[in-house]
């Protein structure tokens, strides 16, 4: 009975063949064409989510939207991180300190007076999805 309720205009069973269409459209679209950064399965299993605030994870997100794919790396000062999250630098440097703890970013500064560079700093993956070609 349930499978012909109707969603809109649609049928649920065409709103679900189409919300799956789109959001792989969307992500194989967006994979190719625009920036990205991945959280791996691991974020969950070695419990990182749970130790991290909802702050500092905002925080990390950005870093990891601005840094350079292939490196890891951004040259975002604390005063510009400030301002875009309408924060003080205090609390920038707050949420950078418990990233650096979790082992999730490491900043340095090469010159005096220069922007730090922020490295994200691998952790484990996770573990292999069942069926994938990795042991």
């Amino acid at each position: 009975m349930g499978e012909n309720k109707r969603i809109g205009d649609i049928s649920k069973g065409e709103f679900v063949k189409r919300s799956r269409n789109n959001y792989k459209y969307w992500k194989q679209n967006s994979l190719d064409n625009a920036g990205f950064f991945v959280l791996f399965n691991g974020f969950l299993e070695n419990d990182i989510l749970k130790k991290i605030s909802g702050n500092a994870l905002k925080l990390y997100i950005f870093l990891g939207i601005k840094s350079d794919n292939s490196t890891g790396e951004s040259y975002y000062s604390i005063k510009t991180m400030a301002k875009y999250f309408d924060k003080s630098e205090r609390t920038i440097n707050n949420w950078i300190s418990e990233l650096e703890e979790l082992n999730l970013i490491r900043r340095i500064q090469f010159q005096h007076n220069k922007v730090s560079h922020t490295f994200l700093q691998p952790y484990m993956a996770g573990r292999p999805r069942k069926g994938s070609e990795y042991k």
